[in-house]
């Protein structure tokens, strides 16, 4: 989608730092960002950014809690029985709970380095990582002993905005070994030593937006979400429509070859294409994987579920909410929950059947802003040709991929230009690519369609 189109959607509505918070009312907006499956009480836990609270849904009665406990959540991961961490983005802090008597209890929050999105646990809790987009950061935390607090033991400086994690344990120990370590914006993936906390070195990849990490085939494999943007290509009709500009990839990685610095990695590695012509996937999101090796990916420009085995050759799609982010698959492999930000709800997908059997509610909503509606638009996939891309998509999260685009915003083909940060450009008229063109944001938005741009 043009930058010119997206600024216009941008204007009035990004922050340096996140979003602002919704005010929490008996309707709220609350746009969820993780959801999990508390299988040993039967029960989905979601983390919402607006409102800054945990939803808890009773899957045997359907019956949904909401407990305020942060500013802004970002992330959920379990740690034991009844017991959690999640992020906020807004505070800085990472909270841990536990949930007794369908209520929930904080049990310890602390600092961490500032704006932190995403956290992954070792399977017994001891270790934890927290990654902070703005101060390029990732926490390193660990628990003395069963019971007891955790502590912050290192922090690791990256040179790029660390977004998802992937924890890899040795073959002779159910303790994390290393951890894949993907950046926000352009395809870096780091491979870090969890027992140096350090970073080894760092994969350079064509990919961007990655926003799902995964391992099959008994950890042989790591699955990666991505999208590519090509610098070859025009943004012209038949680019786009034939998937040459902007495409959304699954990524099948070999573990070994990942986790070595002079490995050709493109070479041991092979990729499933998320869309086709007339029917593309804009912004693929997290992943999961079934017991029986099933993938299923959000797409969350598209509002679908994408899902398949390796060897097949597309994955099939179904729709589910508004902007689904993130899915969780029971032990058997019977469900999958996915949890749609845009919509506040939970489509229970069954995986045998193929067909979405369920939306669970989070509860009332609220009429949306001018500015929550424009967030919406940002997002939403299907308003490219073809439903390849979003605004999101180049401009991540109002940022940039860091990228090169081709476009016809300085009257001519051949030139690719560097993806702009929408962040902090309202009222910074003129307006285009070049910043010498248009003043009013209607011959702005007209331009493209006379210039045959999509």
């Amino acid at each position: 989608m043009p930058l010119h189109f997206c600024h216009f959607l941008t204007l009035g509505f990004l922050v340096v730092g996140g979003l602002p918070a919704a005010a929490r009312d008996p309707g709220s907006y609350r746009q969820p960002t993780a959801v999990i499956l508390d299988s040993t009480d039967n029960r989905l836990l979601l983390s919402n950014a607006k409102t800054g609270s945990i939803s808890m849904i009773d899957l045997k009665s359907n019956r949904v809690s909401e407990f305020p406990l942060g500013g802004s959540l970002r992330d959920l991961v379990q740690t034991a029985p009844g017991r959690f961490l999640t992020v906020d983005f807004e505070k800085h802090q990472l909270i841990e709970f536990t949930i007794r008597d369908q209520s929930i209890e904080v049990v310890q929050q602390m600092t961490v380095s500032r704006y932190p999105h995403c956290v992954v646990a070792s399977p017994n809790g001891s270790q934890v990582y927290v990654s902070s987009l703005w101060s390029r950061q990732v926490t390193c935390l660990k628990r003395r002993g069963h019971g007891q607090p955790l502590q912050k033991v290192a922090t690791i400086d990256f040179d790029f905005a660390p977004r998802e994690m992937l924890l890899l344990s040795s073959p002779d120990s159910n303790q994390p070994s290393q951890m894949i370590v993907a950046g926000n914006y352009r395809g870096k993936l780091a491979v870090v030593n969890c027992e140096e906390n350090s970073i080894e070195f760092v994969h350079q990849t064509t990919a961007h937006n990655i926003r799902g990490l995964g391992l099959v085939d008994d950890g042989k494999t790591i699955l990666v979400s991505h999208q590519m943007l090509n610098e070859l290509a025009h943004t012209s009709r038949n680019d786009i429509h034939w998937g040459l500009l902007m495409s959304n990839d699954l990524r099948w990685f070999r573990r070994d070859a990942l986790l070595r610095q002079d490995s050709q990695l493109y070479r041991f590695s092979h990729m499933h294409p998320l869309g086709k012509e007339n029917h593309a996937a804009g912004d693929p999101g997290r992943l999961a994987v079934t017991p029986d090796q099933t993938v299923l990916v959000t797409i969350s420009g598209t509002n679908e579920i994408a899902f398949g085995k390796e060897d097949d050759f597309w994955l099939r799609r179904v729709k589910v909410g508004r902007r689904p982010v993130d899915v969780a698959v029971d032990p058997e492999g019977r469900f999958a929950y996915v949890a749609n930000a845009f919509d506040d709800s939970v489509s229970v997908f069954e995986i045998a059947s193929r067909k979405v059997v369920e939306t669970i509610s989070l509860g009332a909503g609220r009429s949306l802003t001018q500015t929550e509606k424009g967030e919406q638009l940002f997002f939403d996939a299907s308003l490219s040709h073809d439903g390849w891309m979003s605004c999101h998509s180049c401009h991540t999260d109002g940022h940039t991929n860091g990228g090169l685009n081709d476009n016809f915003s300085d009257g001519s083909f051949g030139a690719p230009k560097r993806v702009l940060s929408l962040l902090g450009s309202k009222g910074t008229e003129p307006l285009a690519w070049n910043g010498q063109e248009f003043d009013r944001l209607h011959h702005e938005i007209k331009r493209p369609s006379r210039q045959g741009e999509d």
